[in-house]
């Protein structure tokens, strides 16, 4: 059931952050739809997984769409918000019973006091009070709360392990990028080595062409000076 149409997409871009308190109103908005599915199948006295499944599965949408992003955290959150709104609707649906019983006695006759789904509501903390409607409401909201736990359990926990799947994989991509920008960093670092080098090979060079040129024009002036010597050896005296 947790496939398909109710998976839940965890993939998130890795620079969004996650907004708490935005995803938390967000859970309880959603969840009320799982409520009010709760309270319509309590009244005809079916107590089904589903309305639990139905009220975690919007609580953590809602968390994932007013928050921006989805973790591990946020879904904790999204399924106690869940169950608190199951709680609420648990107390509800009690009271909304209650109302039905009271409103069937006043139109029978069997009391003249008519009451509203109001003064019903605050009755039925009242009538926590009274040993056998307390057993029978925990009874009620055990079985509810045990098929919504088993309802949702696959969801919540195939949602764990896309958020962790999503965490690795967004691990990995940065570690690839990490290693793209160390090989792109080093390639640099190569090119601006063979760069130096060049440059150090052209000072060389000029260097060497400098100190050839002179020693070249040291050793002309050298020979010039020799041949002038050697001509004026052997020049007659005279001239």
């Amino acid at each position: 059931m947790a496939k398909g149409l109710f998976n839940i997409d965890t993939a998130a871009h890795p620079d969004v952050r996650e907004n708490v308190a935005a995803g938390i109103l967000g859970a309880f908005l959603f969840a009320l739809g799982g409520g009010v599915i709760f309270i319509l199948f309590a009244q005809v006295g079916f107590i089904a997984g589903i309305s639990g499944f139905i009220a975690v599965f919007l609580a953590i949408k809602g968390y994932q769409t007013f928050g921006k992003k989805l973790s591990k955290r946020g879904v904790i959150i999204a399924v106690v918000i869940a169950f608190l709104v199951l709680l609420l609707a648990w107390y509800l649906s009690v009271s909304l019973e209650v109302y039905k019983q009271l409103r069937e006695a006043y139109n029978a006759g069997d009391t003249n006091e008519k009451f509203s789904f109001i003064d019903c509501f605050f009755l039925t903390s009242i009538g926590f009070k009274d040993p056998a409607f307390l057993r029978s409401a925990l009874i009620n909201l055990g079985l509810s709360m045990l098929f919504a736990v088993i309802g949702s359990f696959a969801l919540i926990s195939n949602t764990f392990r896309q958020i962790k799947a999503s965490e690795i994989s967004a691990a990995a991509q940065a570690a690839a990028q990490a290693v793209n920008n160390a090989a792109g960093q080093a390639e640099n670092a190569v090119n601006d080595a063979y760069n130096a080098f060049e440059q150090a090979e052209s000072v060389v060079n000029n260097v060497y062409d400098a100190a050839y040129t002179e020693a070249d024009d040291a050793a002309r002036a050298v020979e010039a000076a020799a041949d002038e010597a050697v001509d004026a050896a052997d020049a007659p005296d005279g001239e």
